[in-house]
């Protein structure tokens, strides 16, 4: 995922199951579960980047009585002004 510095970054997880899933989202380096919004069977984690140390690892964990999954995002820097 690319963004910039003060730029509003919407991180999404779905998954599906039965039961359904409670989601959880950490940063890199840090084991704090981070603030989210919930979204019928998904989970939206919304990243403001402000320092250098914000481009990193978000990993998002679905979790039921049955089982869990992971997903990994990697925020990485780009310019505001380049081209992709």
């Amino acid at each position: 995922m690319l963004s910039w510095k003060g730029n509003p970054t919407r991180l999404e997880c779905d998954a599906v199951g039965y039961p359904a899933a409670v989601y959880s989202w950490y940063r890199a380096g840090n084991n704090q579960l981070i603030k989210k919004e919930e979204l019928g069977n998904a989970s939206v984690l919304m990243v403001t980047p402000s320092a250098d140390s914000d481009f990193t690892n978000y990993t998002c964990i679905a979790e039921n009585t049955i089982g869990q999954d992971s997903a990994m995002f990697l925020l990485k820097p780009i310019s505001k002004y380049s081209c992709t």
